[in-house]
C-alpha cells in the first residue's frame, strides 16, 4: 500500500513535469521534500532535487520579510 502511494505521487510529479514542459517548452525543474523524498526520486522517470528543508526555507524567507 505504501509503496503504491510513492508510485502514485512520482507518477504525478512526473506527469506535471511533462504538461509543463509541452506548453512552455522548457523542462521544469522538480523539488522534492519531506520524508519519502528519496524514494520518490528514485521511482521517478524524470529527475528531481531533493531538498530536505525546503519548508523551513521558505518559513525563513517569510520571517525575515519586513512588515
Amino acid at each position: 500500500m505504501s509503496r503504491g502511494a510513492v508510485f502514485a505521487l512520482a507518477g504525478m510529479a512526473d506527469r506535471a513535469a511533462e504538461v509543463i514542459e509541452q506548453s512552455t517548452g522548457a523542462r521544469p525543474k522538480l523539488f522534492i521534500t519531506g520524508g519519502d523524498a528519496g524514494m520518490i526520486t528514485g521511482t521517478m522517470l524524470g529527475h528531481g532535487e531533493i531538498v530536505p528543508d525546503l519548508v523551513l526555507r521558505g518559513l525563513a524567507l517569510i520571517a525575515a520579510q519586513p512588515n
